[in-house]
């Protein structure tokens, strides 16, 4: 069994199901726990939907402490919260290819020290994903890459430049090195391998290459933006590229944060439905997180409500392409 509360099974679409029948079952206790007046609403209208930072997202002001505290046990049973790390290689991923989560520079750094102290993982390869158009405006923020890195990148992508730095064991390469590959938001992230600059390998850790992954977008006015690949597109995405490189056989790993475990489960099933190849995801827990930031805090749970919400939007997302 595994931490997910799953058995994985032998096919994408087996894996897949037991993912979605597991969280829609979830959900709809939380919904009842939440929400007891309307226990039957729809999970995406009733949590609120997350912001950009998500420590910044809004909580559900009715929600009184007994219905929180009952809240947070039915998300621990996804995961949320756990203090321990879900790490590759207990998992059973053994060479695969990391894809780093892009985010706050603690979490950054916090996702790729679970990778990199797993001397047991072998990664073939470290994805760094980051944006180069989210800007550091956050006072948090700022403070973390300060005190992390001793300066404060301008945006998540620079930031991401300096999370590999600060790796154990990291070797810079004198220059980038501008890989092969490309993929395109304005036609459905086709990839191709046209030298772009939207994968660049920086260095590497004992002959394993860091890479940085650009995530685009295009903003829009009144600081709205659309066509970001979310995490089900950024692994589809990679498994293209590594394709095209003529690796058809490593694991693909997401890497994020406990507290996204619950949502990022199912876009990682979601894209193990096209990649012939497995898919999984490796979460830090609250413990690391809090010996990188340097204090005790605990669990974000005021971040569980709009968590919940971008499940239930996976879920659906899921839901779908197993029925098209």
């Amino acid at each position: 069994m595994t931490k997910e509360g799953y058995e994985t099974t032998p096919t994408p679409r087996q894996y897949a199901e037991q993912v979605l029948a597991y969280s829609e079952s979830i959900l709809s206790e939380a919904v009842a726990i939440a929400f007891p007046e309307t226990p039957d609403a729809d999970p995406v209208q009733a949590f609120p939907k997350p912001t950009e930072v998500r420590a910044e997202s809004p909580g559900i002001p009715e929600l009184t402490d007994d219905r929180k505290a009952a809240l947070l046990s039915k998300a621990n049973e996804l995961g949320f919260g756990r203090a321990e790390n879900v790490t590759l290689s207990e998992q059973g991923f053994i060479g695969a290819i990391a894809i780093i989560e892009g985010g706050q520079p603690h979490k950054m750094l916090a996702e790729a020290r679970m990778v990199v102290d797993d001397e047991s993982a072998q990664p073939k390869s470290i994805i760094i994903s980051a944006s180069p158009h989210r800007e550091l405006k956050n006072e948090a923020e700022i403070a973390s890459a300060q005190r992390l890195f001793g300066r404060v990148g301008r945006t998540e992508y620079e930031v991401a430049g300096d999370v590999a730095r600060a790796l154990p064991g990291f070797t810079e390469y004198p220059e980038p090195i501008v890989l092969n590959a490309a993929y395109d938001i304005n036609n459905n992230n086709s990839v191709s391998q046209d030298p772009s600059g939207q994968f660049q390998a920086i260095g590497e850790i004992s002959g394993t290459p860091v890479v940085l992954m650009q995530i685009n977008r295009r903003d829009l006015e009144g600081g709205k933006y659309d066509r970001q690949p979310g995490t089900a597109a950024v692994i589809s995405i990679v498994n293209e590229v590594t394709n095209a490189s003529g690796d058809f056989s490593s694991p693909l790993v997401h890497v994020t944060s406990g507290t996204y475990r619950p949502s990022r489960t199912i876009a990682a099933a979601s894209a193990s439905l096209s990649a012939n190849r497995l898919v999984g995801i490796a979460t830090y827990g609250n413990d690391l997180l809090n010996k990188i930031k340097g204090d005790n805090a605990p669990a974000p749970v005021n971040q569980l409500p709009s968590e919940l919400h971008e499940m239930a939007v996976q879920a659906a997302k899921l839901h779908e392409a197993l029925n098209s």
